[in-house]
């Protein structure tokens, strides 16, 4: 009997000690859905972004901000925190849900897609990509990617664009399609 308390003692200190970091965040995160759920925007993108702030490599915080951005009518945050989202580990299709409201509302419907569109009309409305490459010789990079969003360039000017889960580039029509959780 003396030798079971500390097995439980140990076994208890390592479940602590291994969800500690999820558990840090944990209490910003549900004020935050708390908040979202009562309408109060404002005040969840506060706690989300303690949350991100605590773990940035949860997906659930970032892909969370990121909708808590979108009902703030802010689409270049959104975008911002729904890329880091599906860049993380723990994505999810939810993740990749909001990625892709963003990529239309950011990408497709501002035309960005387009074969032709020069790198430099791309990153004013997009930002910096969160991966790019520059050859040598070249002012504008000859690849980026924006989260799932992968552009090659040449000359400066956009030539592919593939995002997984979205059909072929080829026109301004392009429609999410993601399997169902």
């Amino acid at each position: 009997m003396k030798i079971k308390l500390p097995i439980m003692l140990i076994t208890l200190s390592c479940i602590v000690v291994l969800t500690c970091s999820w558990t840090t965040s944990l209490f910003p995160y549900m004020k935050g859905i708390t908040c979202l759920e009562s309408g109060q925007v404002s005040e969840a993108i506060k706690y989300l972004k303690e949350a991100v702030e605590l773990e940035p490599l949860k997906s659930q915080n970032q892909g969370t901000l990121a909708v808590a951005y979108i009902q703030a009518g802010d689409w270049a945050k959104a975008w911002y925190h729904a890329r880091q989202a599906v860049l993380c580990e723990t994505c999810t299709n939810t993740d990749l849900k909001v990625f892709m409201l963003t990529y239309q509302h950011m990408v497709v419907d501002k035309g960005l897609n387009k074969i032709g569109t020069p790198y430099t009309v791309i990153e004013e409305a997009l930002g910096l990509p969160d991966i790019w490459g520059h050859p040598v010789k070249e002012k504008h990079p000859d690849h980026a990617a924006y989260g799932l969003c992968f552009m090659t360039f040449t000359e400066g000017k956009l030539d592919t664009l593939e995002t997984p889960g979205f059909p072929k580039l080829g026109t301004n029509t392009i429609k999410p399609q993601i399997s169902r959780e």
